[in-house]
């Protein structure tokens, strides 16, 4: 078990710890606006740190990739409760319309299913992490991980959750106490280190062998809420908020644009997931084609090379082989005078030499002394002095690889071939020097590159005791060959790893200390190993300029999504403020017809408020009625008026309106400013005004009724007491009343011609 291992484990317990005395402190502070919210956003951080302790110490892989996957609830969780904490704690819990807080979790729901049916698809990763044991520890390999695009969704929307509402929560500490700036500074602080940490996990920017420091960033932020809670007393009050509050219509367009705001985030993310899915499968089909190209022009190279030393080594064979130059050789060597043999021998020499573009060709004998030559001019180096006994000995072509000719400091490789008499390597005869200039051919053919490129070569080098030695010309160094070395210690460098045994396609950097990517390998045969590479700048060059145009392309498409839903928003908005208007101006209309029927009405009408009983309009019916002005009555309640003649009346209404909302033809006897009584016939019901509760009273005048009605009873009582005939007629002589007396009389049944 390593020290870092220890530190990790250690921080994912602290982490479990302080995330967890987060929510206590939360939870004690619930009446503060927020503070709900976040006691389940300090929950959810600590169920995650749980379920990365619980991974880490799984008895198995599997156990530890389950808790590692369980871990993504809450942290798919963390990015809206975050926001809505903001919301609620900054003060605008106005502006979170129904259902948004439902709309704000379809992301994390859909999460959820995408990882655990991730067997099933691509869609949450087209790789997933492996698990490697560290002593006791299970540790997920996230290098190894290839997002899918609802990986990339739940990244982006998490990211963009956590800044909006720290950006949110800042802007509402520039504006209140400076105490509060460094409590909000904190907060935003909190949230932005884990966005910092998710982009370098999702990008895959890790060192090697790094360990997830995903739970070490949400260490790292419990302990700036931390301070922030007992610095600065965060959760036991709120900003206070500066300004007039917000109508009611500017409270129901914030809510319109929170709705088009998140439906927007989720385009952006939606598209921008999409886009850098486009990109990095365009990028992956780019380097494996790269990677294609480069393999197989180094396998052109390396089996011409293969070719050209097996055609020299065959060319050489067949003169080791053969009888007739052997005979021809031993002939001349027996007798230095026969000039036949030494014109046949300079036949041989001379054929080699310009059929196979040898740059020269000689015979020596056993001692290394020129016998015959081509061209005749010839100058072998002496330092190959040094192979001739051991290629005479055991009978062998020795190949002689670059080296410096000491007569005119050029650059040779050179085949050295035994000649024995009868081909019996007991009785050497002498030997034939090859001399080959890599300038004829293999350099020119080491240059050549199928396709324009500016910085693509290839490079020939041979290991030489703990250094590497490059063979051939150089595009940006002509001199290098047999010239410039390096190190193997330097195991960045691509002609090293070659030299140490690595093949295949290879990034490194190059004998200029560019970047460059590249195929290394060795070619069979011989001692060389072959590079061919390019710069990486301009390898990535088309991925560079297909990530602008995707950049672009995928920008474009958001700006025009955006335009199209702030267009479409407008619309809607405009359509709204229409109906309002419209509803506005009817409802002026209605106000007007209210206004003249109200004042017009020989009832009296008043409208009262209902929480403090307070009457607020009355109307001339009233005034009438009552004999008060209406700046008499405004503002009064009618108990201080003393209007109730029996102040159980009112009880009586006030009881009707709470049970039905409403009391309908109710006999109550008022009080005028006069002291006189009269008797009423009361209607009211509830109205709703500006948002409050309000009483709407109607009272018809039916004393004269009642008058009239009492005297009527009179005079039927004492007409009924008559034996005289006694009849009441209307106007028109249609009969109202006739006594029991009279019917009698005149023997009527009914009233009918009593008039």
């Amino acid at each position: 078990m390593t020290t870092k291992m220890i530190l990790y484990f250690g921080l994912l317990l602290a982490t479990l710890l302080i995330t967890a005395l987060l929510a206590w402190q939360a939870w004690k502070q619930r009446g503060v606006a927020g503070s709900r919210h976040y006691f389940w956003l300090a929950l959810a951080m600590s169920a995650a740190a749980l379920g990365e302790i619980l991974s880490v110490l799984s008895p198995s892989e599997a156990l530890a990739s389950f808790w590692f996957k369980a871990r993504f609830l809450p942290f798919a969780v963390i990015p809206p409760l975050w926001l809505l904490f903001v919301l609620k704690y900054s003060g605008r819990k106005d502006l979170v319309p129904r259902g948004f807080e439902i709309g704000l979790m379809i992301v994390p729901f859909v999460t959820q299913v995408m990882v655990w049916t991730g067997s099933l698809h691509t869609l949450w990763v087209q790789q997933d992490v492996g698990f490697q044991q560290v002593g006791p520890f299970w540790l997920a390999d996230i290098s190894r991980r290839i997002p899918g695009i609802w990986y990339l969704v739940h990244i982006f929307y998490g990211q963009l959750l956590l800044l909006a509402g720290s950006v949110l929560l800042l802007r509402t500490a520039w504006y209140t106490a400076r105490r509060f700036r460094l409590q909000a500074a904190l907060l935003a602080a909190s949230a932005l280190v884990p966005v910092i940490v998710n982009v370098v996990v999702t990008l895959n920017i890790l060192p090697p062998d790094a360990i997830n420091p995903t739970m070490p960033s949400f260490a790292l932020a419990a302990l700036l809420v931390a301070a922030a809670i007992f610095r600065f007393d965060f959760l036991k009050r709120t900003p206070q908020q500066v300004g007039e509050p917000d109508t009611q219509a500017e409270v129901e367009d914030k809510r319109s644009q929170a709705w088009f705001l998140l439906i927007f985030i989720l385009l952006l993310v939606g598209l921008s997931a999409a886009g850098f899915v486009s990109y990095q499968e365009y990028a992956t089909q780019f380097r494996s084609q790269l990677d294609e190209k480069i393999t197989a022009i180094a396998a052109l190279k390396t089996d011409g090379l293969v070719s050209w030393h097996r055609e020299r080594m065959a060319d050489a064979q067949i003169l080791r082989q053969s009888l007739a130059f052997s005979a021809l050789v031993g002939r001349l060597l027996n007798d230095p005078a026969d000039g036949e043999a030494a014109a046949q021998v300079q036949t041989w020499l001379d054929g080699l030499c310009t059929s196979y573009d040898y740059r020269q060709v000689g015979l020596l004998d056993t001692s290394g002394v020129s016998v015959l030559a081509s061209p005749p001019n010839a100058i072998f180096d002496p330092h190959l002095m040094a192979y001739i006994p051991d290629s005479l000995q055991t009978g062998q072509v020795v190949f002689v690889d670059f080296h410096l000719h000491e007569a005119d400091q050029t650059i040779h490789l050179s085949i050295l071939v035994p000649i024995y008499a009868d081909l019996e390597i007991d009785r050497p005869l002498g030997i034939v020097v090859m001399d080959i200039d890599p300038a004829t051919y293999l350099y020119p053919y080491l240059a050549q590159w199928p396709g324009v490129s500016q910085t693509a070569e290839s490079l020939l080098v041979r290991r030489e005791g703990s250094e590497v030695l490059y063979l051939n010309p150089l595009h940006f160094d002509p001199q290098a060959a047999l010239t410039l070395r390096f190190q193997l210690a330097d195991t960045d460098i691509l002609a090293v790893k070659a030299a140490l045994g690595e093949t295949g396609v290879r990034e490194g950097s190059d004998y200029r200390g560019v970047r460059v990517t590249g195929h290394v390998g060795a070619v069979p045969g011989t001692p060389w190993f072959l590079i061919t590479r390019q710069d990486t700048d301009e390898v990535l060059l088309p991925i560079h300029q297909r990530l602008w145009q995707t950049i672009i392309f995928f920008a474009s498409l958001i700006a025009a999504s955006g335009a199209g839903l702030t267009l479409l928003w407008r619309q809607q908005r405009l359509r709204h403020y229409r109906e309002r208007l419209l509803a506005a101006q009817s409802l002026q209309d209605s106000e007007e017809r209210f206004r003249k029927a109200f004042q017009t009405s020989p009832d009296g009408i008043t409208i009262t408020r209902i929480e403090d009983g307070r009457m607020l309009l009355v109307n001339e019916g009233f005034s009438k009625i009552l004999g008060y002005s209406e700046e008499e009555v405004l503002g009064k309640t009618s108990l201080a008026l003393n209007i109730w003649v029996d102040p159980a009346d009112r009880e009586k209404v006030v009881a009707g309106l709470r049970e039905h909302g409403q009391v309908s033809n109710y006999d109550a006897r008022f009080r005028a400013k006069d002291g006189s009584i009269h008797e009423g016939l009361m209607s009211a019901s509830l109205i709703d005004l500006g948002g409050e509760k309000h009483i709407l009273q109607t009272t018809r005048d039916i004393t004269e009724r009642k008058r009239l009605e009492e005297e009527r009873q009179k005079f039927v009582l004492l007409a009924d007491s008559s034996s005289e005939f006694i009849s009441m007629c209307d106007l028109d002589m249609e009969p109202i009343y006739v006594n029991p007396a009279g019917r009698r009389m005149v023997g009527l049944p009914d009233m009918e011609s009593a008039c």
